[in-house]
């Protein structure tokens, strides 16, 4: 009977280790995935105030802005398109809805 009740906690344990060890990797494999999407695409300060300057906007909340925005969404945006010029398009535009989603124009001080 002992005997029994040891292979139960074993198997409990080692059920739980590698539901354990699966996520800690998932986790790394979206850490990675994220990785490789912000290299691919990087956002900037100065991509943020171009978009204030284009919806008439001051520049001076810039880097306040870029802080808040996720940038992963920004990039996700700019990498459904293949041409330079379009990239550059979508992402100004992910910024601005951001922009004006998350009201950071309001809630960032510059």
């Amino acid at each position: 009977m002992a005997t029994v009740l040891m292979l139960k906690r074993r198997m409990r344990f080692q059920n739980s280790s590698f539901a354990n060890h699966k996520q800690n990797k998932t986790k790394q494999i979206e850490r990675n995935n994220m990785s490789r999407l912000l290299t691919a695409w990087e956002t900037t300060a100065d991509d943020v105030a171009n978009v204030l300057r284009s919806m008439g906007e001051s520049e001076g909340k810039a880097e306040g802005i870029f802080d808040e925005l996720d940038c992963e969404d920004v990039a996700e945006a700019a990498l459904t398109e293949t041409d330079f010029d379009e990239q550059l398009n979508a992402a100004y535009q992910e910024i601005e809805n951001q922009i004006r989603e998350n009201n950071l124009l309001i809630s960032v001080e510059g």
